[in-house]
């Protein structure tokens, strides 16, 4: 239970703050790729955690829906680089993890 919660509040703060990060990049603030690669980094290590596990888990479903999502999150890695880099694609970046992200959200479910 203590577990469940802890992944949770893990997955809130990384969202809240990839979600911060890119409005503060739209806004042109200094700090937003940092705060952006933060949240993405306890998102990608989230990821990261369900793919070691899903050796536990019984359908080849479950741990191929796992690994895509997994994959999907180095979108997030890609646009944390092209933050720092000063270029504007990493929106094409970030929304191609989203569309990938809510697909598995409606088909693992």
């Amino acid at each position: 239970m203590a577990k469940e919660k802890t992944i949770r509040f893990i997955l809130v703060c990384g969202a809240v703050l990839t979600v911060a990060g890119a409005v503060m990049q739209i806004a042109g603030l200094a700090c937003a790729p940092y705060v952006f690669t933060t949240g993405a980094a306890l998102i990608i290590y989230l990821h990261l955690r369900s793919v070691w596990e899903a050796s536990y888990v019984d359908t080849a479903r479950m741990r191929r829906l796992l690994r895509i999502g997994f994959i999907a999150s180095t979108m997030l890695v890609i646009s944390s680089c092209l933050m720092f880099l000063g270029s504007n694609s990493w929106v094409a970046f970030l929304l191609i993890y989203a569309v990938v992200t809510l697909y598995l959200s409606f088909r693992a479910g």
